[in-house]
């Protein structure tokens, strides 16, 4: 019977804890914690881009010479250091072994790559037109629906492994101007937009809750 006794005695502390507690006021804090997926870019004596591999239905216009162009020069602004173009023959999604050894050539060196595909959806809609003598009317409309997903890599030179890799989804619906670089720069600008941000900020508040006395 003794030993019963004494089995019970932590299950009812317990319980007498979990009611005091019960009782108390919880106070909402805000605390500065920081982020392990951002990345200190004052460490790289240089920052490389390659281009990205992109997938894009329509091309009618040279996205990868876009994006290029956003990294060599808005990037680097946004980050306030020089990006250059790490111009090599080797693919890295391809041949990610040669690729990497080109890249260990130069030293404390950040590299920025990665993926795009942009998926379009074509659909038609029931939507009331204004005629000429001013009235309206219901027609089908073509409309689209754009995705595009991104996958963005940073890569040490040293040691050649990816120290950050993230995926962002950006979507256009019902779009009726079929122009695909609008579209495309669009969805771009909305998907950098949102990666400066994660790279710049280096910390997050998130709450956490005290209990009161």
């Amino acid at each position: 019977m003794k030993i019963r006794k004494i089995k019970l005695i932590p299950i009812i502390l317990f319980i007498i804890f979990s009611v005091s507690c019960s009782t108390k006021e919880n106070i909402r804090v805000n605390i500065d914690i920081g982020d392990v997926n951002i990345v200190d870019l004052n460490k790289y004596i240089k920052i490389l881009y390659n281009d990205f591999e992109i997938k894009l239905p329509k091309n009618s216009f040279n996205s990868k010479k876009y994006v290029k162009n956003f990294f060599l020069d808005d990037f680097s602004k946004a980050v306030e250091k020089k990006v250059e173009y790490f111009d090599t023959d080797t693919d890295f999604f391809k041949n990610s072994e040669t690729f990497l050894e080109n890249l260990k050539k130069t030293q404390n060196t950040l590299l920025i790559t990665g993926k795009i595909r942009v998926d379009i959806n074509n659909r038609n809609i029931i939507k009331k037109i204004k005629t000429k003598s001013g009235k309206r009317k219901k027609t089908f409309v073509q409309i689209q629906d754009w995705k595009m997903t991104s996958d963005i890599l940073l890569i040490d030179s040293n040691t050649g492994k990816t120290i950050y890799k993230k995926s962002f989804t950006e979507n256009i619906k019902d779009a009726e101007s079929f122009d695909t670089k609008f579209n495309f720069e669009t969805l771009f600008f909305k998907t950098t937009n949102k990666f400066i941000k994660f790279i710049l900020n280096k910390t997050k508040i998130q709450d956490r809750y005290l209990l009161a006395k």
